[in-house]
């Protein structure tokens, strides 16, 4: 286990601090999805449990895709102790990450998927991590996509069509659980399942 700090435990008092929208300067969005960036993550898990989290059983994997295109791959554990309400809170976390690169387009991938995994892996702690930061229901994503230009709309459905071929062409179940929180955030849960339920 890759330990980051040891500190003792910040105390916030109440959950109102984690179930309450961050400020508007701390989400950025890219691909018409909202996020948060990895250093503002980072920041906001010192504020929650003083330097007393850290990371382990970090796995990535490289795919090799046509057209020079690799899909890189990765998740991770994130161990945090935190007190809320006067109550002592240890938690572990796991969260992954996916993306499809062009050979050398960058430099750091490992970095890259890892600060990812950690992203998606804190979400469930509260709206200050990025929960419910995007729609989750079909009316919200409508309105919500309609809000970008027409290109945006364009490549996500693209970015859509291309998880649901990768889904499909899955030839084993570790492979195929890479894809488990795309699949949740893209919409494609049941082709998901589906294709589990064949491999298993």
């Amino acid at each position: 286990m890759k330990q980051l700090n040891e500190s003792p435990v910040f105390k916030i008092g109440t959950s109102d601090w984690l179930m309450s929208f961050p400020l508007d300067e701390e989400i950025k969005i890219k691909d018409g999805a909202k996020y948060i960036p990895y250093k503002i993550i980072v920041d906001k898990l010192n504020r929650l449990c003083g330097h007393n989290w850290s990371i382990c059983n970090f796995n990535e994997t490289y795919i090799s895709l046509p057209k020079g295109r690799i899909l890189v791959s990765g998740n991770i554990e994130v161990e945090i102790n935190y007190e809320i309400n006067g109550q002592q809170i240890k938690r572990k976390l796991a969260g992954g990450a996916n993306f499809v690169i062009n050979r050398g387009s960058n430099q750091h991938p490992t970095g890259t998927v890892k600060s990812l995994a950690i992203m998606n892996a804190v979400k469930p702690l509260g709206k200050q991590f990025g929960l419910e930061l995007n729609p989750e229901n079909e009316d919200e994503k409508t309105d919500f996509i309609s809000v970008f230009p027409s290109d945006k709309t364009i490549k996500i459905d693209k970015e859509k069509e291309r998880l649901r071929q990768l889904i499909d062409q899955c030839d084993n179940v570790d492979t195929l659980l890479t894809f488990k929180l795309l699949a949740d955030t893209k919409g494609l849960k049941k082709e998901y399942a589906n294709k589990l339920k064949k491999l298993q």
